[in-house]
């Protein structure tokens, strides 16, 4: 009798060109921990407008910082994990299909680290990343109950993660419901009112 498979997790999407492949990603990791129950933001600004992180995933007490590189330089790369450890996050990851460049980052960044800092950032290529995010799930269910907890709303991306087309889409739909919300609440232009004619 052939014995039922166990679910395996998504793989992660064959590689594409440079240009796609880092949101191709992107996509995939806030996909998958969505799916683990993390609240995820996209894009999210950090220290005042000062840096910028790939993903923000949420979950109980932990907070992880996730930095996907594909094409940017070691040294752009690893100025952006010390951003990430300044602002604050439980875990920094940096996750690269690239070994040997995610060991160029963690060499050009190690010597700035307090050791502090250093136990919050880690490196990861991406199917072992995933394997955290289901670890660090694993290990806090009371995390996943709380996330679930939370209005829905505060999951919504406005234009995260869209092509420059996408959001110029959804911006005109957007001021065109405005536009016409507005001309419902205007009132009517009342005709002038003659003054009265003096009795002769």
């Amino acid at each position: 009798m052939e014995q039922p498979k166990s679910a395996a997790a998504p793989a992660v999407p064959e590689r594409a060109p440079n240009l796609r492949r880092h949101e191709t990603l992107k996509e995939h990791f806030r996909r998958e921990a969505e799916a683990l129950d993390y609240t995820v933001a996209v894009e999210q600004l950090i220290l005042n407008g000062r840096g910028q992180v790939d993903l923000v995933l949420k979950r109980g007490s932990r907070s992880i910082a996730c930095q996907i590189s594909v094409k940017n330089s070691v040294e752009y790369e690893a100025a952006n994990a010390r951003k990430c450890l300044e602002e604050g996050f439980t875990h920094v990851v940096v996750v690269s299909e690239d070994a040997s460049k995610l060991a160029e980052i963690r060499e050009a960044v190690a010597p700035s680290l307090s050791p502090e800092h250093a136990s919050r950032l880690a490196f990861y290529q991406p199917e072992k990343f995933e394997s955290r995010l289901r670890e660090w799930a694993a290990r806090d269910p009371a995390g996943g109950v709380a996330e679930q907890a939370k209005p829905r709303a505060q999951r919504i991306r406005l234009f995260g993660g869209l092509s420059e087309t996408e959001r110029k889409e959804r911006k005109s739909v957007m001021l065109g419901a405005l536009a016409q919300a507005m001309k419902r609440e205007t009132p009517p232009e009342r005709p002038p009112v003659s003054p009265p004619v003096p009795a002769a």
